[in-house]
């Protein structure tokens, strides 16, 4: 206990433990005193909590799903006892945070007098000469110009340094009586013009760096440095092409097996075989939906390994790969017993599945991790005959697709002959600019070689007729570079495939996801299945459309990936409705969208564009099974001047129906 007197020139006192749902004990009893005028460092190695205890004073951890114990005492008032409102008063003003990743912390597509502009007036209610004033101030503060030329940057435009001055300029600019940085090293992915030679290597060693690991798939270079030193050694290495922070990423069949058309193609004797399928995900555990038919029940997981470096193992923690997975290939096995009156069939049902694990327990993984994964790939192609690649994850979008890692490495699969799905993210719904979920696609999302994927809704039928695009499910055009897309939508809302276990991540949080026994049997028993799940998505979409692919694989063989890209978006179904609960006048203002005609996919090609007028066709003709039509319909270019603000992390988009999920 403090005396009054001293209690009085506390600042800070905390004792405080954190438990997230399936990992408790993340801190426990961590009891710290700061006085002002003080400066604590805390040290640790990565996951040991301490980003968590930054947040855990600010009052930014998910209240659903963290568990925040004990009390933080701020200026003689407990935190922990304040209502959101009230911590939002506090928040900017008293307390600030400097983020780790001052790149993704930016808005990419803002000039940054106008975020400077959006942090003062957050909490101050001057006058516009008063915002100047302290706008000016904060920069020279931290050492930054303040004449126009910088001011009318864009986070694109500084460098690493530059950017975090930046934050640190928002953070200083109403005097919080606490400052809390949250580490001034970060991770940075290096790409060079040419392969990194010892002498590259050694000139980023000797400004501090350390931690390396070579991504040869960008010509580029891991490591951890400070962000000061950045700078430093661009200017002393020549060969740098560009330095790009190393992103953190997480994880964006009854009706929807006929709706896509897979089961004629079934019918037709094409179910995948032969052809590999690359899921990287948070892993495929050995489900028996997932086994050959027939007597062996060998597992067409052909190949499994891990880049997660939090775990040394390839199983599923998290739930989302083996979800994902099913959806692509599951054969229905566990759903094919003798009451049974449904069976859950993926799309492509004897193709092999090669596991990739990325994601971590939490389904997060960085930009490096993944880079790492697509790269074995490439290498396996031959071998496995990897053909798809399916990617449901992504993260906001930073730079151009031209610079971005992520999307360097996308288009080297795509050019090594494997054709790359990927999920365009689940922020259809963010109006934080007022521009109606439009300009959310995520990267690799962004790029224009693969295929991007939104989520639409079966209405739980069979027929086209009735189909919706799901309210949440990413719209384009690009950030940055303002690429018309997702490419397809395909089924992606309460999407029925495999449990990876129950003791997963994902059913942990959300066991009321598990399907019923009677939805798929003609039992009246009342109890849950062990073996299915339900989740929706653009995750969930985009396997739809890598089965798909699987299926025009085995088909023809010597398709490319550019060519199957064409022939899906070519037979694709154009007569489409509206987005599902969608106002009036933005309903008016969407362009009918497509979906494939053929049997082996209903995706839907989609160019949703409000300032055009419809150009698809009413009444397409129907092209012959997976033949090449070479007319494209036109599209009308666009600048899109509004997006959102973006988190930093690459997630695995499934939205999962109590997260808010149409019904």
């Amino acid at each position: 206990m403090h005396s009054g007197r001293q209690r009085a020139s506390v600042l800070l006192s905390t004792c405080v433990s954190v438990s997230y749902a399936r990992k408790p004990h993340v801190l426990r009893d961590i009891t710290l005193s700061m006085g002002r005028g003080e400066v604590l460092g805390l040290v640790g190695q990565s996951g040991s909590g301490k980003s968590t205890l930054a947040l855990a004073i600010l009052g930014l951890l998910d209240a659903k799903s963290v568990k925040v114990e004990g009390s933080i005492e701020f200026q003689g008032c407990d935190l922990l006892k304040l209502r959101e409102r009230e911590l939002r008063k506090i928040r900017g003003r008293s307390l600030g945070l400097v983020l780790q990743s001052p790149l993704s912390s930016l808005n990419p597509a803002l000039k940054i007098r106008t975020q400077l502009r959006e942090a003062w007036r957050a909490h101050a209610a001057g006058t516009g000469t008063e915002c100047e004033v302290a706008i000016r101030l904060s920069l020279a503060s931290v050492s930054l110009p303040a004449d126009e030329e910088f001011l009318r940057r864009r986070p694109s435009q500084l460098s690493v340094g530059q950017a975090q001055r930046v934050l640190i300029a928002m953070t200083i600019m109403h005097h919080p009586a606490l400052l809390i940085a949250d580490e001034a090293t970060s991770a940075l992915d290096v790409m060079y013009y040419t392969p990194p030679t010892s002498t590259d290597v050694n000139t980023a060693k000797g400004l501090g760096a350390s931690n390396g690991k070579a991504i040869g798939l960008v010509k580029g270079y891991g490591w951890a440095m400070s962000q000061g030193n950045v700078s430093s050694l661009i200017s002393k290495d020549s060969n740098i092409k560009y330095v790009s922070l190393d992103r953190k990423l997480q994880s964006a069949m009854n009706y929807a097996v006929p709706a896509v058309g897979a089961d004629i193609a079934l019918s037709m004797s094409y179910d995948g075989t032969g052809v590999g399928v690359a899921v990287i995900d948070s892993g495929v555990n050995s489900v028996f939906d997932l086994t050959q038919s027939g007597a062996s029940k060998t597992s067409r997981i052909v190949y499994s390994q891990n880049f997660d470096p939090s775990a040394n193992t390839t199983n599923d923690l998290y739930g989302h790969g083996t979800h994902v997975a099913g959806i692509i290939a599951g054969n229905g096995g566990s759903s094919s017993c003798g009451n049974c009156d449904v069976t859950f069939r993926g799309i492509a049902p004897n193709a092999n599945i090669i596991n990739l694990r990325a994601l971590d327990q939490n389904g997060s993984a960085t930009d490096s991790t993944v880079i790492a994964a697509i790269q074995q790939a490439i290498a396996l192609k031959n071998q496995y005959n990897i053909r798809v690649i399916n990617l449901s994850l992504g993260r906001g979008v930073f730079e151009s697709y031209t610079l971005d890692p992520l999307d360097q490495a996308v288009e080297q699969a795509w050019n090594a002959g494997i054709v790359v799905v990927v999920a365009a993210g689940n922020f259809g719904r963010d109006n934080s600019n007022n521009n109606n979920g439009y300009g959310t696609i995520t990267a690799p999302g962004n790029d224009p070689y693969v295929i991007t994927v939104g989520a639409m809704k079966t209405m739980e039928t069979a027929s086209r007729a009735d189909d919706l695009i799901a309210t949440y499910s990413s719209k384009g055009p690009t950030m940055l570079d303002h690429v018309v897309k997702p490419d397809l939508v395909a089924p992606g809302n309460l999407i029925v495939s495999d449990l990876a276990s129950t003791a997963d991540t994902l059913y942990s949080a959300y066991p009321a996801n598990l399907l019923p026994i009677a939805d798929y049997t003609t039992s009246n028993n009342s109890n849950t299945s062990s073996t299915y799940y339900r989740l929706s998505g653009t995750s969930m979409a985009a396997p739809m459309v890598s089965g798909a692919a699987a299926l025009l694989l085995q088909q023809n063989p010597l398709l490319t990936p550019d060519q199957v890209k064409a022939r899906l978006l070519k037979t694709a179904y154009k007569v489409f409705r509206c987005t599902a609960r969608t106002p009036t006048r933005q309903r008016e203002s969407l362009t009918p969208t497509s979906t494939i005609s053929s049997p082996w996919a209903r995706a839907i090609s989609t160019s949703q564009r409000p300032w055009a007028t419809p150009t698809w066709p009413r009444r397409p003709r129907v092209a012959p099974c997976l033949l090449l039509r070479l007319t494209t319909p036109r599209r009308t270019p666009c600048i899109w001047s509004t997006v959102p603000r973006w988190c930093g992390a690459l997630q695995s988009f499934g939205v999962l129906r109590s997260c808010g999920a149409p019904q």
